[in-house]
């Protein structure tokens, strides 16, 4: 069968809600990533594009972050040897396709073209977590500064890094 046969005859199955065939236009295709989890990654991007432009601002404003701080708010990608990650850091390939997180792409570069080697989705869950906390207490601004983090809420979201359980007691 030629290619526009097959792709016909699978749209037919899909047009005509033949359930029973549709395991035909599924095999071969990975478990699809949950839209609540492309939503995850997403939100995780935008997170680390606020804290790099954060970063760059600050260093702009003679406010340089320190070394350590700049590489632990660094975004590491996903570990590709975890399913889930795995998806994940494939979601963000595709995403940084075109010119989206171009900002992101040095960072991905560097670290493994984004195996971190590691599970992540923990970490930057809680980073994002302390992330939405900190940008929920503000108002509302219309300047392109006001999404900007200060040096203070960097480190905030740098120490949430690390689980509960390991920080230090103060």
């Amino acid at each position: 069968m030629t290619t526009s046969v097959v792709q016909l005859k699978r749209a037919k199955i899909l047009e005509e809600g033949f359930a029973g065939e549709y395991w035909l236009e599924v095999a071969g295709l990975r478990t699809e990533l949950s839209k609540r989890d492309c939503g995850r990654v997403s939100d995780i991007l935008e997170m680390f594009r606020i804290i790099t432009f954060s970063i760059d601002h600050l260093k702009e404003d003679g406010t340089p972050v320190d070394e350590k701080l700049a590489f632990q708010l660094e975004f590491r990608g996903f570990d590709h040897n975890d399913a889930l990650e795995s998806h994940m850091a494939t979601y963000v390939e595709y995403q940084m396709q075109d010119d989206r997180w171009s900002e992101l792409k040095p960072q991905v570069e560097r670290n493994d073209r984004g195996n971190s080697h590691a599970r992540m989705l923990d970490t930057y869950m809680r980073m994002l977590a302390e992330y939405r906390r900190i940008m929920d207490s503000r108002k509302r601004g219309f300047d392109r500064f006001d999404y900007l983090l200060t040096l203070d809420e960097l480190q905030q979201i740098a120490d949430a890094r690390v689980h509960p359980s390991n920080r230090p007691q103060r």
